[in-house]
């Protein structure tokens, strides 16, 4: 199922949706100031910047990704910039919550004349197990989280299985927000004219954000999600999970990404134990704008980028439960020195939590993908060098011993953040908005 890109009147219709969910889940000061103090920017200020620069600016003097963006791209990325630097995180969790989300990709089904979707589609809830032993470990708080389960034919077992995270911060996002990409990810895979696979699915996981819950409680949710797909993906119930393994690719964006990271590095932590119980490793990984080190000085902010380092690292600090998530310290110069004053930081640093700062080889010899895995992200992201920086080390000090799998890197020209998400809704073409280079990567691969 591939739907048009998002147009100005699916921008009224969201925000239909939108207005009657911020009213009735956001305290009503907070979002009066949010929006006395929006105001300003999006009637004066952000009209007067893109007016100036589009057509009062010399093109090689525009920043990379306006020279490339249509008048339509520009204005959302330019919102999206003010908003991820200014809004609170409650606020934007709610742009991409399931009541707001769901309905918006029904309204663009109905508007491409399907009544309902060619794809089959079901929320699933797992299990959550704090640990790998089922026996022993203890259930979390509240025992189940959520999921998104698709696949083309539900009366058979998969042939391939994209396990996603979602991106947000952490604080933001909900696997409802991604249906639309996923579904069209799934839908090339199945169309592909090489015709390798007849029924691929997808699990994507709606863990709990910031600040209802902080790490480690997102990993262990992960991890249950991913034990609940290779159950879910037997092609007969005694088939090995060894097997199983190797038919299904982990992904994810920005923070989806890292808890990608995450659960490969804590596998193959965990391998080390020699524990029956511990899940085999997915076979193949598709990173998107990873997120590899929480707080990191190769973080920095470009012209073209919607992120904010200073935001970024705030969701950071958030995630592993070192700030409140109010944002009162959202304009607070941070570093990792700076940090460490305010308490013991260490998940900034474990290399779980952030895989950024991994640096035993051995350990990412072992959470290499056995079939590789595919790096994609802009040119332009501000997460950009923590990205090249975890791609050099990987390249260059890991793969030679890996011994399997091979790495690709696509970094695409002039991109900003999520770009492979943000071109599905926004690109004007077929061939700019769909996610061609990740499918046939895995198709490749298998």
């Amino acid at each position: 199922m591939i739907l048009s890109n998002i147009s100005f009147p699916d921008i009224l219709i969201f925000l239909i949706f939108l207005a009657p969910q911020l009213l009735f889940t956001i305290r009503t000061d907070t979002l009066l100031i949010t929006i006395i103090c929006a105001l300003p920017h999006l009637l004066i200020l952000i009209p007067f910047q893109l007016i100036k620069e589009r057509y009062f600016t010399p093109f090689q003097s525009r920043s990379p990704y306006v020279q490339r963006a249509t008048l339509f791209q520009d204005v959302v990325i330019r919102c999206v910039r003010y908003a991820f630097a200014n809004m609170p995180a409650s606020i934007g969790a709610v742009f991409f919550s399931k009541p707001v989300a769901l309905p918006f990709m029904r309204w663009r089904m109905l508007r491409h004349g399907y009544f309902r979707s060619p794809i089959h589609y079901e929320e699933v809830l797992i299990d959550v197990v704090e640990g790998f032993d089922i026996t022993t470990s203890k259930t979390a708080k509240s025992k189940q989280v959520r999921g998104v389960w698709m696949m083309v034919d539900k009366s058979k077992a998969p042939d391939v299985c994209v396990y996603y995270m979602h991106g947000g911060g952490f604080s933001m996002g909900s696997c409802y927000f991604y249906l639309e990409f996923l579904l069209a990810w799934l839908h090339l895979l199945r169309v592909h004219p090489d015709k390798t696979f007849s029924n691929p699915a997808v699990l994507a996981l709606d863990y709990t954000l910031v600040p209802e819950e902080t790490y480690p409680r997102q990993l262990w949710e992960v991890v249950s999600g991913y034990r609940w797909l290779l159950n879910k993906a037997r092609q007969t119930p005694e088939e090995p999970l060894d097997n199983v393994a190797q038919r299904v690719c982990i992904s994810g964006d920005s923070a989806g990404s890292t808890l990608s990271l995450s659960l490969l590095l804590k596998l193959a932590t965990e391998s080390s134990t020699s524990t029956s119980s511990i899940p085999p490793a997915p076979a193949f990984a598709t990173l998107i704008s990873p997120w590899p080190t929480l707080v990191s000085h190769l973080h920095s902010q470009t012209f073209s980028d919607y992120l904010n380092t200073t935001s970024l690292h705030l969701y950071a600090r958030q995630y592993i439960g070192d700030v409140d998530a109010s944002g009162t310290e959202i304009n607070t110069l941070l570093d990792i020195q700076t940090l460490r004053t305010k308490k013991d930081l260490s998940y900034l640093t474990d290399p779980i939590a952030s895989p950024g700062t991994c640096k035993d080889v051995e350990i990412w010899r072992k959470a290499w993908p056995s079939r590789g895995w595919h790096w994609i992200f802009g040119q332009e992201e501000t997460l950009g060098d923590d990205a090249r920086e975890m791609i050099r080390y990987l390249q260059e000090d890991v793969k030679h011993i890996a011994g399997k799998g091979t790495m690709k890197v696509t970094e695409e020209e002039k991109q900003v953040h999520a770009w492979p998400v943000v071109q599905l809704f926004l690109g004007e073409g077929e061939e700019e908005r769909l996610v061609e280079e990740s499918t046939e990567e895995k198709r490749t691969e298998q």
